[in-house]
């Protein structure tokens, strides 16, 4: 026990809410609907008792906390943010014209802006649906069998750790009027589509083609300096498959000569892909593309199983990258070779092989 009756007495508390819901409709038995939402917040907060004033007064009270929800930020992809200004850009400037500091103020412009959330306190916005669907579609045709389609999407919202009670007053001590209890350092914005629309097609039973255009965006909003620092990235992969089943006696591995029932998959996959990352400042309109790449992508390849433990696979992969800012040159990379995996039946130990040769230009 502390001896010294002046001692100030620590008091601690710390406060959790985490809800979701779930919504799953299937309104043909050969397409799915998932739609989730979710809410996250803590908070924890701490002060000093002081014995000695008459009701026990807090001493420096603090409180910190945190809070992340899902969104949708449809209304505002999509831009090509490469350019100086956006339309959401303008938007912001238009909103903070105002030079007060009204920190909250500005996080709910900023959520306004980029989000379909519009609320009047930060803190009560309910949690908007992503969702994730799928279908399938049996068409039995000479040419095209089977037809897949896909599209998910998820965006969230994070404010970071943020900090209650600080004193808003100016340098002489006086309070200032309009500022906001609540104090930001940043705050993010993450939208994805995984995929925005995905194809698959089965055609001719053995061939497959597989599309997914996906595309991704992380807006960080600096409160402080009233920054935006934006990457988005575009990414379109195309993957061809055609399976050659056939069999044949092989004794490699083995004591007895044994029938085996194997494929060849040959594969093609093109990808391409578009990252961007910027950066702006509200109040000045100071912007700079911080880095970019557009990249190119393609990739031969033949697997067979040997036999029943080694799987063989020829491949040949090339990558070509063109930046988008001057200061970085082109690059082009070419690999390509043989694997060889082996498991072992007993054991089951997997032993993996590779030859390649690697070019890059």
């Amino acid at each position: 026990m502390v001896q010294n009756e002046d001692q100030n007495f620590a008091y601690a508390n710390t406060y959790s809410e985490d809800y979701t819901y779930t919504l799953r409709i299937s309104p043909f038995s050969n397409m799915n609907l998932n739609v989730t939402g979710s809410k996250n917040e803590s908070k924890s907060s701490s002060f000093s008792i002081d014995p000695n004033t008459s009701g026990y007064s807090e001493i420096f009270p603090i409180s910190v906390g945190s809070m992340t929800y899902t969104t949708i930020g449809i209304s505002s992809l999509f831009q090509d943010i490469s350019k100086k200004n956006t339309s959401t850009f303008l938007q912001l400037k238009k909103d903070f014209a105002d030079p007060l500091d009204k920190n909250e103020y500005y996080v709910q412009k900023f959520l306004e802006a980029y989000t379909l959330h519009s609320v009047g306190d930060l803190f009560k916005a309910i949690p908007l649906p992503n969702w994730q669907w799928n279908m399938s579609l049996e068409v039995g045709g000479k040419i095209v069998q089977k037809i897949e389609l896909s599209n998910s999407y998820t965006s969230l919202f994070n404010t970071g750790s943020y900090q209650n009670n600080i004193p808003n007053t100016d340098e002489e001590g006086n309070e200032i009027s309009g500022t906001s209890d609540k104090h930001f350092q940043s705050v993010t914005i993450t939208d994805q589509f995984s995929p925005l629309l995905g194809v698959g097609l089965t055609i001719f039973d053995n061939h497959t083609i597989l599309s997914n255009y996906n595309f991704s965006r992380n807006v960080v909003f600096g409160v402080a300096n009233l920054s935006l620092a934006e990457v988005e990235r575009n990414e379109w992969t195309n993957t061809y498959t055609y399976t050659i089943p056939f069999s044949w006696k092989s004794g490699l591995f083995s004591q007895d000569t044994e029938q085996i029932t194997s494929s060849i998959v040959l594969g093609l996959n093109v990808s391409y892909t578009k990252d961007v990352n910027t950066t702006r400042t509200i109040n000045e309109g100071n912007f700079q593309l911080v880095s970019g790449q557009r990249v190119w992508t393609y990739r031969l390849e033949a697997t067979m199983n040997i036999t029943k433990n080694l799987v063989g696979q020829l491949y040949y992969d090339q990558k070509m990258t063109s930046p988008l800012i001057s200061t970085i040159y082109p690059t082009s990379s070419i690999q390509s070779g043989i694997n060889l995996q082996y498991t072992g039946s007993a054991t089951g130990q997997v032993s993996q092989s590779r030859a390649h040769v690697v070019c890059c230009g």
